[in-house]
């Protein structure tokens, strides 16, 4: 009875759970990343369809997007390495 496994969660080792964490910090870095062009993008499709301009604005928002994106990644990415 004693060789039985626990049912319950188990403890992760220092190392294992740290590692997890600096995982999770840069899923979310790439998250931001890619809602930041969706929106921009979102934002453009809805004025290129308000405005009739098709496709200049989407595109514009991709763009700005990517860019938005980029500068927030490379911020969390300097804070990540700097601590």
């Amino acid at each position: 009875m004693a060789d039985e496994p626990s049912s319950g969660p188990s403890k992760k080792s220092g190392s294992e759970a740290q590692t997890t964490s600096e995982w999770m910090k840069f899923t979310g870095l790439g998250v931001e990343f890619i809602a930041a062009i969706a929106v921009c993008a979102g934002i453009g499709y809805g004025l290129d369809r308000w405005l009739g301009m098709a496709p200049w604005l989407l595109i514009s928002g991709v763009g700005l997007g990517f860019a938005v994106g980029l500068m927030q990644l490379i911020r969390g990415a300097r804070k990540f390495f700097h601590d």
